[in-house]
């Protein structure tokens, strides 16, 4: 009975793998047309920016490229692993060991479809890691437009510049509500179902800690854990610099040419009072930045952990 609560989990933790792929693909059917269209606004930014600007456009890239060039080699070296080493390990010799109504022999024809069909699995879910990257940088987008807006502000001596900084804002605004509106629910469930991979991967590692287990349970709980952070870095940063704007325009230089501007630029002043924020279905989740990752993690292993000692 103990041996098959644990298969349970390990087939559970496998199905919220399977999950979170299955929901990026019918995510980037349906909103496809306005994923472009995030896209087609990024490119345009940065063919448009001027020289002084592609230093902050630099800056960025810049600070997510490493953390980037990570991902693509964990993934692969996930899926290789899968692939190569858990059929050496398992009874099936499978990359998965998910329960099947039939036997199946080992090095027979249904053998060698089933694993190149949970090869083929494996692949997708490692390389389904490239959508929830995209989404982060198309986040870079709003930080490198506040970045700049912020120094605008700073440098703004009339009235017209002051106008344009003001519009430029009200369409930072209006992109951080388009990014939660079209990916809130793909955010959120970016945190659910890794959530439930990490408590249900973690049943074995507990119970039957041999170094495969140890092994397998590590690239699991660390590809979930990079997979929620993949979104906190950049919503962290439009957060800081939605802050940024505050400061710049209560240490602006006032010119009388400026002064007409008092009313627009004290509801500007209380606009940033509440910075943006990334909030994916706001009310049922709270605004991403690093605080929120380090609580969410703290809570999955607790709730990992109160599970185990339910399970005994």
């Amino acid at each position: 009975m103990f041996h098959e609560k644990i298969l349970v989990t390990e087939i559970l933790g496998f199905a919220m793998i399977y999950l979170e792929t299955f929901l990026n693909i019918i995510l980037w059917k349906v909103k496809m047309t306005a994923f472009y269209k995030f896209l087609q606004e990024f490119e345009d930014f940065i063919k448009t920016s001027k020289r002084n600007e592609r230093k902050v456009i630099d800056k960025y890239f810049n600070r997510y490229r490493y953390f980037y060039i990570f991902i693509a080699i964990f993934a692969t070296i996930s899926f290789l692993l899968r692939v190569i080493i858990a059929p050496i390990q398992g009874r099936q010799k499978l990359p998965f060991a998910i329960y099947y109504p039939f036997t199946i022999k080992p090095y027979s024809s249904l053998h060698y479809l089933i694993y190149l069909s949970q090869s083929i699995a494996s692949f997708q879910c490692s390389a389904q890691i490239i959508f929830p990257i995209t989404i982060s940088m198309i986040m870079l987008h709003v930080s490198m437009k506040l970045e700049l807006l912020a120094d605008e502000i700073e440098h703004a001596e009339h009235y017209n510049q002051l106008i344009i900084c003001i519009q430029h804002h009200q369409e930072c605004i209006k992109l951080v509500e388009r990014i939660n509106r079209v990916f809130g629910a793909h955010i959120m469930k970016s945190y659910i179902i890794p959530g439930l991979s990490i408590i249900f991967g973690s049943m074995k590692f507990i119970y039957k800690p041999d170094f495969f287990t140890i092994g397998r349970s590590f690239l699991t709980i660390t590809s979930c854990l990079i997979g929620t952070y993949i979104y906190n870095g950049p919503a962290d940063d439009i957060y800081e610099m939605s802050q940024t704007i505050g400061n710049s325009l209560y240490g602006m230089k006032w010119s009388n040419d400026l002064i007409k501007m008092q009313k627009s630029v004290m509801i500007v002043i209380q606009r940033v009072q509440r910075p943006l924020a990334i909030s994916p279905l706001k009310g049922l989740m709270p605004s991403l930045n690093r605080k929120i990752y380090t609580s969410e993690i703290y809570s999955k292993i607790l709730l990992a952990v109160g599970k185990s000692i339910n399970y005994r």
